[in-house]
């Protein structure tokens, strides 16, 4: 009974950050409601602060950890998906990351429901800094370590993976694999369209950006690039189930045939190669909602804005280091970044390295809005690639404006639905920019 108290505290903790993420501020209920006797307690329902629903998500958090378990059996199956000690702490650790971030800490801002009105930011670095490294800490314990194979942490093939913290799983199926396999392959239907701006965001193997007008690197793309390009997506000319894709115009996979990618570009990450849909095999599925590799951004992050690109402090581990270990472990190899980097220098390295790690694991989107740079990222105009294969087998690869997006500033939060604002008399405040 303690376990599963603790178990539904984590719970109310992870839907009540989802809410936060989106809204701000929303109505802390910690009470069980009657529909009849605490009607006159819901109309009069108001908004708490976003600091103060930060707390309370902290203190469930902190709670809960105090009664999980730090690991269950591999072997009973029924435990697989439940909260542990690590999931707890981990979500501790991302809510205030989020809370230290730009968008709850703007200098002008009075307005309580949307972020902090006071000037104490540098202490919630600080405080994000220690939540992940608790995380960390945990590494023996549970125990935690970095997988060896960045692909095969999405392909659900053993019992047990060390990197994966908090995961849904799911029953064997092949119904992801049919929505997204490559049209040209049995039964595919393409479904997701990696864009052109997240293919230049891997690195050249060496370290350094990918550029369009460099000769070399245009001429030949995909070549020595981040390990991860290739693991998160399916390219021109590369294997896939055996076969050469064949992205280019008037290629079986290429633009202008039905259901063909629209962008030049297809989902590899989560998808299982091994099926063959014609005779409906399936594997299992996992959701990962924590893996060890945020934490370690997270605390480069968090780190690098509260002390810089190599201090130590009482961790022992800087924000140089902890980025360094994500992208020079095994399986990935990236050169590391040099320590001769600066804090403004680090923080975009930090920000593109959870770009390409975290691709497709739900990151990019909320990332993006807690650093306020939505203008130049989701408000970008979204890019593709024009392929076309020359007489002498080679390919020409001509990057091009696919569709324009627009981003304004109200977007960094959700609206308040009116339905909510009705319930309560108007109790609930709107958004900013909403009305």
């Amino acid at each position: 009974m303690k376990m599963w108290r603790a178990e539904a505290q984590f719970l109310l903790a992870f839907y009540y950050f989802e809410l936060v993420k989106r809204y701000g501020g929303v109505p802390i209920v910690n009470r069980k409601l009657n529909i009849v006797s605490d009607n006159d307690y819901m109309l009069s329902l108001k908004r708490n602060s976003f600091e103060e629903c930060v707390n309370y998500i902290v203190r469930l958090c902190d709670s809960s950890a105090m009664a999980l378990p730090l690991k269950f059996s591999d072997i009973a199956n029924a435990d697989w998906g439940r909260p542990t000690v690590g999931a707890a702490l981990a979500l501790k650790a991302r809510i205030l990351t989020y809370a230290a971030s730009d968008l709850y800490n703007q200098a002008s801002n009075k307005n309580s429901l949307i972020g902090y009105v006071d000037n104490n930011r540098l202490d919630r670095w600080k405080k994000a800094a220690s939540a992940n490294k608790a995380v960390l800490d945990l590494m023996p314990l549970a125990p935690y370590s970095l997988n060896t194979s960045y692909s095969a942490l999405f392909q659900l093939k053993t019992l047990r993976n060390n990197e994966v913290i908090f995961e849904r799983r799911y029953p064997a199926s092949n119904t992801f694999e049919t929505l997204n396999y490559p049209i040209g392959y049995q039964t595919g239907k393409t479904g997701t369209c990696p864009t052109q701006n997240l293919v230049d965001a891997h690195e050249m193997k060496t370290g350094v950006p990918f550029d369009w007008n460099n000769p070399v690197h245009a001429a030949d793309p995909y070549a020595n690039r981040d390990p991860r390009l290739l693991m998160n997506i399916i390219v021109n000319n590369s294997i896939w189930k055996g076969t050469n894709v064949q992205l280019w115009e008037g290629g079986v996979n290429g633009k202008f045939l039905f259901r063909a990618s629209k962008t030049g570009y297809y989902l590899k990450k989560y998808v299982d190669e091994t099926l063959n849909l014609a005779t409906g095999q399936t594997s299992a599925k996992q959701w990962i909602y924590f893996r060890l590799t945020e934490n370690y951004l997270n605390y480069a992050e968090a780190m690098n804005e509260a002390y810089g690109p190599s201090v130590l402090d009482t961790f022992k581990i800087s924000a140089l280091q902890a980025v360094n270990t994500i992208r020079t472990r095994t399986g990935v190899a990236m050169p590391a970044i040099p320590a001769t980097v600066s804090q403004v220098q680090l923080r975009e390295r930090i920000r593109n390295e959870r770009r390409v790690e975290l691709a497709f694991e739900d990151h990019r989107f909320w990332d993006v809005r807690r650093w306020m740079i939505g203008p130049s990222t989701l408000g970008a105009t979204i890019q593709g690639v024009t392929i076309t294969k020359l007489p002498t087998g080679a390919f020409k690869y001509v990057p091009y404006d696919l569709e324009k997006r627009l981003f304004t500033d109200k977007m960094y939060l959700y609206p308040i639905p009116q339905s909510e604002i009705i319930k309560t008399n108007g109790n609930i405040q709107q958004n900013p920019g909403w009305n």
